[in-house]
Parts: structure tokens; sequence; C-alpha cells
């Protein structure tokens, strides 16, 4: 990815929510992106001191207690509590802006030991009690291990904690570093969840379509909800810097396939005409894009069109009725009272009883 795409991913990680980290050999720019886009947000008259909206660590130099603080005994002597970094934003401190970036530099070469510091503010924006200030976002940025600069292989955990993208060069392949072998995720426990939380149907429907990637290297189904936290801000899904930073979630190769596949589900029918017209929408026969349609009728349904949509899921195959009947009742049990609902599960008490 080039400089100007690296700064669209900047600043689209930022407005989902999603944590960035930029890799590529060394004095390739990605420090210098990170402060562009920082300038360009938050200080574009060119009148504030960068230090109040850009917080900058050096991996390769930083201390533990430059994101913990400093811990002591409280007064009684009776436990340990902490100082907060001033390295960190406060916006008690009059110094700090309201909106703002940490930018963890350096973070492979990071040892260890600092990087799992990391974990808390990587993910989540807190570190012990510290919380990060609502409006700012955190940024890595690290070179690669195989340019001789000293750089460490990150641990798995933070992997997974992250958007990775390849600064002028191809996105990072953790798939060898990350065994997942092992892993047993319940499909139908989980999409219950996901629709619960309001996961973007597509990501659904590509997991129930390819289980084996619900949890396979970087793919976890923490990444999956990053993914579709990243599609409620992006509008074009064929835009290469969206490809890459779904790479950069789950994989080069499980991201460029699902983004493959957004584009077959993309043919299915409107939502709203069935909102309308339940007997006049076709019914698609393919069934990565059944799979997608499905999905897509449990996101939306709520009481008031649930007659309709219902009256639409009868006209699907069996298997899928059964699916989405069960998720709609999940997600507002409601529903269970419609004349339509107690209809369809008279007539196929065979298989839900």
């Amino acid at each position: 990815m080039n400089i100007t795409g690296t700064k669209k991913a900047i600043k689209w990680a930022r407005e989902a929510g999603v944590t960035l980290i930029l890799h590529g050999v060394y004095a390739c720019g990605k420090s210098s992106a990170v402060r562009q886009v920082s300038d360009e947000l938050f200080d574009p008259d060119g009148t504030k001191d960068r230090d109040s909206y850009l917080a900058e660590f050096s991996g390769n130099t930083a201390l533990p207690e430059d994101f913990t603080g400093t811990a002591f005994p409280n007064e009684e002597r009776t436990k340990m509590t902490y100082l907060n970094s001033e390295l960190l934003p406060d916006l008690n401190d009059d110094f700090w802006n309201d909106e703002g970036i940490v930018l963890l530099d350096e973070i492979t070469d990071a040892p260890n030991s600092i990087q799992k510091m990391m974990y808390e503010l990587l993910l989540d924006g807190r570190l012990k009690r510290y919380r990060l200030p609502k409006g700012w976002s955190v940024v890595g940025a690290g070179n690669r291990q195989k340019d001789g600069s000293g750089s460490h292989m990150m641990p798995a955990p933070a992997i997974t904690r992250c958007c990775h993208i390849g600064v002028c060069s191809k996105v990072p392949d953790f798939s060898r570093k990350l065994n997942s072998d092992d892993a047993e995720i319940d499909i139908e426990e989980s999409t219950q969840h996901w629709h619960s939380i309001n996961m973007n149907p597509m990501v659904i429907a590509y997991i129930r379509l390819r289980p084996q990637h619900a949890h396979d290297g970087q793919a976890t189904p923490r990444t999956w909800e990053m993914v579709s936290d990243l599609m409620a801000v992006v509008d074009d899904h064929t835009d290469p810097v969206f490809i890459e930073m779904v790479c950069g979630l789950v994989g080069p190769v499980i991201g460029s396939e699902f983004c493959s596949s957004i584009r077959m589900f993309s043919t299915i029918p409107s939502i709203d005409a069935i909102k309308v017209d339940p007997d006049s929408v076709e019914v698609p026969e393919d069934m990565g894009v059944l799979h997608a349609l499905s999905n897509a009728l449990i996101y939306h349904v709520d009481f008031d069109n649930a007659a309709n949509l219902i009256k639409y899921t009868l006209r699907l195959p069996r298997e899928f009725q059964v699916y989405v009947m069960k998720s709609m009742i999940n997600k507002d049990d409601a529903i269970g009272k419609l004349p339509e609902y107690i209809q369809w599960l008279n007539d196929n008490r065979d298989i839900m009883f």
C-alpha cells in the first residue's frame, strides 16, 4: 500500500475504532504518514503544538512505566496504587487536545515485555486504571524482521488485536505464527451472538459458508467483528485500501476470499422491496447468496416488518427457514406472537421439537 492509501487507512481505522499497525522497511514513511494525518485532522491551520494531539512512543526505548505509570504505596501502606504516565493524553490537563492519536512507533523493535504492556491500550484504550480519552485512537508502526532492523515477531495475542497493513510492501502474513488447529467454535451459538451485536450480515454469511475460517490464524471472532466495524464506515467495499485492511485483519488468503464473496453477496434481493411486497421478490438459487440473504433478513427484522419478512422466508429452502426463524426469535421474542410465525411453527413441529 502506498503512502496515500496508508493515510486513508489510518483515517478509516480511526473512524471504525480499529487499531492499525503499519509494517514496512525502515525509513519508508510509516511514522510520517501518521504525523501528516494528525496534522490534517487536528491542526489544519498549523496553530497548535503537535505534541498536544500526537503522543509518540518509541518501542525500542520505552519503559513499562511510560505506559502504566509509577507504582507507589498508599498512605496506609496497605496496597500499591499508580500515578498515570504524563506521556499519555489526559483531558484533565489543559495541554492535551480533545482529539488525537497515540503513535506506538518502532513497535516491532520493542521487547515482548513492552509489547505485552501495550495489549490493553491496543485493543481497549486502557492500561490498568488509565483510560484513553474518547476522541483519541492508537496507531502502531514497525519495521520488518527480514530487513535486518532488529525487529521482533509480535506475540500471537497482539497480532489478532489489530489490523496490519504493509506500507510500500505486501500485507503481513502471520499464518505460520498462529496455529488454530485446536480452536473449537460453536457456529450456531456464535451466530446468535453476532446477530445480537448487529454484526454485518455479509460477515456472518461468509463464516457460515466457511465455518473453518471462524478461527483460523489471524481470522478470529474478534478480528471478524473488526471487519464488520470497518465495513460500517467504508462505502466502497471494492476499494483496494479496504481490501488490504480486511487482509490485515483476518490474513491475506481469507481476507481476499471474503472480499471476493462480498461481490457475490451484493446480488441479494432488496430487503426494502421484501418489506413492501414479499410475494413478488425473486428467491435466489445460489447457496452463497441464500446465506447472505438469510443473514440480511435477520439483521433487518423488527416487530413492525417481521410479518412480511416471514412471508418471504417461507419461500426459502427449508433449512434456511429454520435458521432465519430461530434467529428472528432470538433477536426479538415478541415476533413469536405473530400469527405468521405461529402458523409456521405448527407446520414445522417435526423439526422444531
